[in-house]
């Protein structure tokens, strides 16, 4: 595959030691025989944090960690140990739940890589780390996307047209004509709509915030022809 093959020639090139800790056995020596056959140099492999070095200084060019090592250590903590020492860390797991992919890759993780993403995927994770670069897999982006979109906040209709006219740079004054209310009225959508996004853990206060997290959830995109024709 051609693909792999200049990942490997990348990889050689930068003489890149890893050090693979997954719990299950039989995942470990799968994954470290397939790295060993892509050329990869593992500088140790073990199936718990304990024995794995890594807590005592040891320092490899990339960690890769198993996300669930069966013991009482938070990944939290290994992934700020990871990063206390310098070494760019993969998530390593079996599970792409939402919640999981976000805390990993918001403690640190470089990348997080579920086995449905295949070995080429870890395998460009371990390229860029090795450059202290991120790699979103598809696994992780695809979770990403759920958890987004559960945590987006449902407006009301008045709400979203009040949150594409303030997007859009209007005055508040401005933004009431267009809706056809009075301005506190329009101040109160405002307010009620940031304090939705604010309890689902997303600042939007102030309007460059309100504007960027309006268009990423389609609000600005979808109302603005509307809202601009619009005559009350």
């Amino acid at each position: 595959m051609p693909r792999i093959d200049a990942l490997n020639e990348v990889i050689r090139g930068v003489f890149l030691n890893i050090t693979v800790v997954i719990a299950n056995q039989l995942m470990l020596d799968c994954v470290s025989s397939s790295l060993s056959a892509a050329n990869i140099s593992i500088e140790s492999k073990s199936t718990s944090w304990a024995d794995s070095g890594l807590c005592d200084g040891a320092a490899p060019d990339v960690a890769i960690i198993d996300a669930d090592l069966c013991d009482d250590i938070p990944l939290i903590f290994k992934l700020n140990t990871m990063k206390a020492i310098g070494v760019p860390t993969i998530v390593i797991s079996a599970s792409a739940e939402p919640h999981l992919v976000h805390a990993a890759l918001d403690g640190g993780a470089h990348s997080y890589i579920t086995a449905t993403d295949g070995l080429e995927a870890l395998l460009e994770a371990i390229d860029r780390a090795g450059c202290n670069e991120a790699f979103t897999s598809a696994s992780s982006a695809a979770a990403l996307e759920l958890l987004t979109e559960s945590r987006t906040p449902k407006l009301s209709h008045q709400e979203r047209l009040c949150m594409t006219l303030v997007a859009s740079g209007l005055p508040m004054k401005a933004v009431a004509l267009r809706l056809g209310v009075t301005e506190s009225t329009a101040k109160g959508y405002l307010k009620n709509l940031r304090a939705k996004y604010r309890n689902a853990g997303f600042d939007i206060g102030c309007k460059t915030s309100l504007r960027l997290q309006a268009t990423r959830d389609g609000i600005y995109a979808e109302g603005l022809g509307a809202t601009l024709g619009y005559r009350p």
